[in-house]
C-alpha cells in the first residue's frame, strides 16, 4: 500500500492512498477506463470498438498487477495494470476519473506502478500509449521504442513507449 500526499491546483491537499483493485470493483472500473477514455474527445464509436479490450474483468484483476488510486473511503479516482513477467512487462492500464485529471492522480498511479514493477523483478515496462497520453509518459521519463497497431481499432497506429525501473 501507498501514500502519497499531493498538493492540488486547487490549493487543498489530497491524500491518495493506493491499494490493491478488488474483484468485485471490476465493472465500476471498467466504467472509470471508458469515462477516462471519452475524456479525449473520442465518440461512442470509438468507444465501443475499444469496449472488450478496455474491460476489467474479475478473473484480470485478481492476475495483473491491478491497484487503483482513492481518496478516504471514496470510488476509486483511477487504475493501474501490469501484465507479464519479469524482466520486461506492459503497462496495459493507466486511466484517471475525468474530474480527478490534473490533480496527481495519474503521476501518483504513475509511481506506485514503477515501485510495484520493480520490487516484482521488472526491470522495464512497455506503454501501449493513447496518444493524448504519450506526453504525460513522456515526461515521466518513457522513452519512444516505436509503435504498434492498436488491438481494437483497425490501421490506427499508437506510439510504443518504454519506462525503464
Amino acid at each position: 500500500m501507498c501514500y502519497a500526499l499531493v498538493a492540488t491546483k486547487r490549493l487543498e491537499w489530497l491524500v491518495i492512498r493506493i491499494r490493491p483493485a478488488r474483484p468485485d470493483e471490476a465493472a465500476a472500473l471498467t466504467r472509470l477506463v471508458l469515462r477516462s477514455k471519452a475524456h479525449w474527445g473520442y465518440g461512442e464509436e470509438f468507444l465501443a470498438l475499444c469496449r472488450e479490450e478496455l474491460a476489467l474483468g474479475p478473473e484480470e484483476l485478481e492476475t495483473l498487477r491491478a491497484h487503483v488510486a482513492v481518496r478516504d473511503a471514496g470510488p476509486p479516482l483511477g487504475v493501474f495494470t501490469i501484465r507479464g513477467d519479469p524482466p520486461e512487462g506492459t503497462l496495459e492500464h493507466l486511466y484517471v476519473e475525468p474530474s480527478a485529471m490534473g490533480l496527481g492522480v495519474g503521476r501518483t498511479l504513475l509511481r506506485a506502478a514503477r515501485d510495484i514493477a520493480r520490487s516484482s523483478g521488472f526491470s522495464a515496462l512497455l506503454i501501449h500509449s493513447d496518444p493524448n497520453a504519450e506526453a504525460f509518459y513522456l515526461r515521466e521519463g518513457a522513452v519512444h521504442a516505436g509503435s504498434v497497431p492498436s488491438g481494437s481499432v483497425p490501421g490506427r497506429m499508437l506510439p510504443l513507449l518504454r519506462l525503464e525501473l
